[in-house]
This record gives structure tokens, sequence and C-alpha cells, in this order.
């Protein structure tokens, strides 16, 4: 049996919660952490939290939106590639791989495409969610 994916009743008003709570967060960070150069005013702190927590809100209100599509089935297990790239970089750069030269620029080059790809597939997949939102509540007619 293939468990349900959660219903969201209101996602927009979801977004718009988590990046109020992502602008406080970001505001609160600019006056209790030590910033090089000088504290950002408390208004762009407050702006630019907002930016991103719409971004933030936005792509994972997108993946619960997606959750049921088929092709959510294989994003979490293949998730674990990107996160061993950025392992084995870590691994590489802790045991002082030069990074000018022999196989860690290659790594390097292979580790970024890769993320790359995955952060494209992830908004992708968010934005396949919010579309089959909006075409079950009749706002995006089908062409």
């Amino acid at each position: 049996m293939d468990p349900k994916a959660p219903k969201l009743q209101h996602p927009v008003r979801a977004v718009v919660i988590v990046a109020v709570f992502v602008a406080l967060v970001v505001l609160v960070g600019t006056w209790t952490v030590d910033v090089p150069g000088g504290r950002p005013s408390p208004l762009v702190a407050l702006i630019m939290g907002l930016g991103y927590g719409l971004f933030l809100g936005a792509v994972s209100v997108g993946w619960v939106l997606a959750l049921d599509l088929p092709v959510m089935r294989w994003w979490w297990p293949v998730s674990s590639l990107p996160l061993a790239c950025v392992g084995g970089t870590a691994f590489g750069l802790a045991n002082g791989a030069d990074v000018f030269s022999g196989w860690f620029p290659i790594a390097l080059r292979a580790t970024y495409f890769v993320l790359m790809l995955w952060l494209l597939a992830g908004g992708l997949l968010a934005l396949a969610g919010w579309w089959r939102y909006l075409r079950r509540r009749g706002i995006v007619v089908k062409c």
C-alpha cells in the first residue's frame, strides 16, 4: 500500500509563515552575531531575510505539493549522491589534497556539476508541485 501524500490546505499561507520566520531569524542574527565589516542595517537584514524566506518557503512547500508524484520516489535515494560528492571533497581537503594539480581539480568540477544538476532537479520538482496545485485550483487552464 502506497502512503498518501500529506494534504496541504493553504500552501501560500505556509510560504508566508516560513518567510516571516526566516526573516526574523536573520534579523535577530544580525544583532547577535559579530559580522566582519560592521552590521547591516535592520531594514536591509529584514528585506534580505524576507527574500530568502520566500525562496526557501516556496521550494519546500513545492516539494510537499509534489510528494505524490512518482518521480519523488527516486528523489530521496538519489539525493545521497550530492552529499557523497561533498563528503568526498571535504575528505580530500582535510587530508591535504592539492587543489591546483592532480585529480582534485577534476573532482571539484565533478562535484560542482553534480550539485548544480541536483539543485536544478529540485527546483523543477518544486515547480511541478506548484503547477499541479495551480491546475487543481483552476487558476491555470490546460492548454
